[in-house]
């Protein structure tokens, strides 16, 4: 309830992006790594992989994206687009 209160949702929103049957945007994702102070790519990292073995984690990387709902990948694909064209610290950190 306290990490719904720290990204303004409800509390049964995060609890079912625990249980996975929400996926979290671009913007909540960024609100629960700031609330949890951690950075938010931390997310995507199976933290059981040996930091050595780059293959495996490119191959669960591609894993992951391939299972992305098709509306959070056009978002990804806007930002990094938006980045390119504008810059990556003012896409991240907007004013």
């Amino acid at each position: 309830m306290k990490l719904a209160a720290y990204c303004d949702t409800a509390a049964s929103y995060i609890g079912e992006i625990e249980i996975g049957r929400k996926f979290p945007s671009i913007e909540m994702v960024e609100k629960i790594a700031t609330a949890l102070n951690v950075d938010a790519f931390r997310f995507f990292i199976d933290g059981r992989v040996n930091q050595e073995s780059s293959i495996d984690i490119i191959t669960e990387t591609d894993d992951f994206l391939t299972a992305l709902p098709e509306q959070v990948k056009q978002d990804i694909s806007d930002r990094l687009l938006t980045a390119l064209r504008t810059g990556v610290e003012e896409t991240l950190n907007p004013r």
